[in-house]
């Protein structure tokens, strides 16, 4: 006897939450039974050939690789972008002087902002080199720190009093003014040692770029003195329009204008280690709060 065989496989995939993603798979065997043999000759296959089911089999899956490697990617980023948080968490501590429960609130919003800076700079890195729309701008980098600040300010102003977040934000808006200030200083002072600027020129040029910052230049900013060709991604009128031609050639051909990665965030910031606060632990405020019951 003979038996024409056909394999259909069904092919299903679950999504779980938590970055877990299993696939099931469903295989089902349908078997054609031809009739009984002919006397004298070899059975002929009939259209209306009978189909006997086998019960469907059942593998599961085990989460991809792929997903394992993401969970990994996000703590890693966690991890280098940790001693941002404890550096703005100290400078909030210090100028706002909030009690331990009040702490824990801002501890907690402070962690959460630093989970969600990881995953975006991990998607971002993911997707920053995919073909897009035509004449869609490229994806900005994810500022880490910014993400941070802002959660410890919302954070602050929901929690503590009006005078107190008032100090907050006026100790970060001069400090953000004291870093943009010694950023552009830093930028004229590189153009200076090689273009061998004027003293006009150097004014010209620190009036510029002062009345044109962006914030994304002063990222990294340690990493621009390892090296005298790197400087900040600073448009080329803004700097050569003040220059000769003999100091634009120079420009451009020394100099490689580069942006750091957000992986530049928290280099540099020693000696953090240990937890965020010295009178709970970080498994504290990484606690959910549980929704209040009512009476």
């Amino acid at each position: 006897m003979l038996c024409w065989v056909a394999i259909v496989s069904v092919a299903s995939t679950f999504a779980t939450p938590a970055f877990v993603t299993a696939q099931v798979r469903k295989e089902q065997a349908e078997v054609l039974v031809a009739p009984p043999a002919r006397p004298g000759g070899a059975a002929k296959a009939e259209p209306n050939a009978k189909r006997a089911t086998v019960a469907p089999k059942v593998r599961i899956i085990e989460p991809t690789l792929l997903v394992r490697r993401a969970i990994i990617r996000g703590e890693h980023w966690a991890k280098q972008y940790l001693p941002v948080l404890h550096v703005e968490y100290r400078l909030m501590r210090t100028i706002c002087n909030p009690s331990k429960e009040e702490r824990i609130l801002i501890a907690r919003a402070g962690f959460k902002a630093l989970d969600e800076a990881a995953k975006n700079y991990d998607a971002w890195q993911n997707n920053r080199n995919r073909p897009n729309e035509q004449g869609a701008a490229r994806p900005v980098v994810p500022n880490p720190r910014k993400a941070i600040q802002d959660a410890l300010a919302t954070a602050v102003n929901a929690h503590l009093s009006p005078d107190q977040g008032e100090r907050y934000r006026v100790e970060l808006e001069a400090r953000s003014a004291e870093a943009k200030r010694v950023a552009i200083l830093t930028v004229v002072a590189k153009l200076d040692h090689t273009l061998v600027l004027t003293v006009e020129q150097r004014s010209q040029l620190t009036d510029s770029l002062t009345s044109h910052w962006d914030e994304s230049w002063e990222t990294g900013l340690q990493h621009y003195n390892l090296d005298e060709q790197l400087i900040p991604p600073i448009p080329d009128p803004l700097i050569s329009k003040f220059l000769s031609k003999s100091q634009i050639e120079v420009l451009r051909f020394h100099f490689q204008r580069v942006t750091p990665s957000a992986s530049a965030y928290g280099i540099g910031v020693n000696n953090l280690d240990g937890q965020l606060d010295d009178e709970f632990p970080d498994a504290v405020a990484r606690e959910i709060p549980k929704p209040e019951t009512k009476k």
